[in-house]
């Protein structure tokens, strides 16, 4: 237990830096939240749902707290509670229902932030995002296969 109290305690450390630098690196701000993000996927595994999801309610308060940016916690908050979603989509084996799922989950958040942030990028915003999505689930996906080879996880 104490095991995973620590692994999920540096992830979730990991993830608030990582979001934290998006103050420093403002050119590079999405893939720094995709990356803060990343991590969530690796605690549900070698941990469990429960860590998991203590670990991204963790990372999202801190970041709430210390990140001026709000639009980039919340977006941050959206992805890293999708890293953990992907797993329980993709144990139904069905690929299009996968994607069904996984993008309608995208336009649920998607339509969230747009709305409070930029409601006149709505419809656009969204639509642009698809490709962003479908891309940030694929990395997510080869990410986790190399971390669970290579990482021993």
């Amino acid at each position: 237990m104490t095991k995973k109290i620590t692994f999920s305690g540096m992830c979730c450390a990991i993830s608030v830096v990582m979001v934290l630098l998006t103050n420093v690196f403002q050119f590079n701000t999405a893939f720094l939240l995709c990356i803060a993000a990343a991590v969530f996927p690796l605690v549900k595994i070698k941990c469990g749902t429960s860590y998991a999801a203590a670990a991204v309610f963790a990372s999202c308060v801190l970041s709430f707290i210390l990140l001026a940016e709000k639009i980039y916690v919340l977006t941050f908050s959206l992805l890293a509670v999708y890293s953990i979603i992907k797993g329980m989509i993709e144990k139904l084996d069905r690929v299009w229902l996968e994607w069904v799922l996984k993008l309608a989950v995208y336009f649920i958040g998607a339509a969230a932030v747009l709305k409070i942030f930029m409601p006149g990028l709505l419809l656009w915003g969204i639509l642009a995002g698809i490709i962003i999505f479908v891309i940030y689930d694929v990395a997510l996906s080869i990410f986790i296969t190399f971390a669970l080879k290579k990482l021993k996880l």
